[in-house]
């Protein structure tokens, strides 16, 4: 590429000054922008189409599979013996987590399990499910697919286990005397219930405590007022998970 300048001289003896800008045009090898690859993939660095090839490690081929970080070049050839070089650097490496699913679950029929898995751009559960939550009340294998901001892709899976449980397990005494251990008396349901009920009276029949919330227990007291140590006597009707209606009697030792 340049100017070039030429002088001709006729059979006349007459003299002429010719100028001729002269542009050569070659293809410049391009391999693109800095960026990162995903952990466990191969990018393949392709300049354009020249006639050699001369890549940092030595390698002549037309392509160049990069695995890891650091940084690339190539020199070029074309036809006519031009060379020109281009330069990419790998920054990054994207690496997902191997496992982010929770582990492996057991629990009582009639549990969920709930997971959430925030900060990824997309997802793909084994249920069709493309968001993040996921509330599993069903045994069985789960996966899930993702996809984090770089385009890059994770896989896990988790697997949950249901068992049939008691439906209740109740204490046989508390002691409700402000040290922060046992100081509610409450049935534990393995499993959600409905329609749940509880009554506690005295040994002379007098109602004590009533509550509808199964969350909620008796503290020992009546109408604000601590009971003493003694026996009480308690009825307790809910829904098991299956409908079926029960019914839980007897006795709980308040203890000071």
């Amino acid at each position: 590429t340049g100017t070039y300048t030429d002088s001709l001289r006729n059979y006349l003896n007459c003299d002429s000054i010719i100028t001729t800008n002269l542009t050569v045009s070659f293809s410049q090898p391009d391999l693109g922008k800095d960026r990162g690859i995903c952990f466990g993939t191969t990018l393949f660095l392709t300049p354009g189409n020249f006639t050699t090839y001369l890549w940092q490690d030595g390698s002549i081929k037309n392509s160049y599979p990069a695995i890891a970080t650091g940084q690339y070049w190539v020199t070029v050839t074309n036809q006519y013996g031009c060379k020109a070089s281009d330069t990419m650097n790998i920054v990054a490496i994207d690496t997902l987590p191997v496992n982010f699913l929770p582990a492996d679950s057991s629990l009582c029929r009639g549990n969920t399990v709930s997971i959430n898995m925030v900060g990824y751009s997309k997802y793909l559960w084994s249920t069709g499910s493309t968001v993040s939550f996921i509330g599993i009340k069903k045994p069985g294998t789960y996966t899930l697919l993702i996809t984090d901001n770089n385009g890059c892709l994770g896989y896990d899976s988790l697997n949950i286990f249901y068992y049939n449980c008691s439906a209740v397990w109740i204490p046989n005494a508390f002691t409700p005397n402000a040290n922060r251990l046992n100081e509610i008396f409450k049935p534990i349901f393995p499993a959600p219930v409905s329609n749940y009920k509880m009554q506690i009276w005295s040994r002379w029949g007098i109602q004590v405590f009533e509550t509808s919330n199964s969350s909620i227990g008796w503290d020992g007291r009546y109408k604000a007022e601590p009971q003493g140590t003694g026996v009480f006597i308690y009825l307790i009707t809910f829904n098991s998970i299956d409908g079926i209606a029960e019914k839980r009697t007897g006795t709980i030792t308040l203890l000071r």
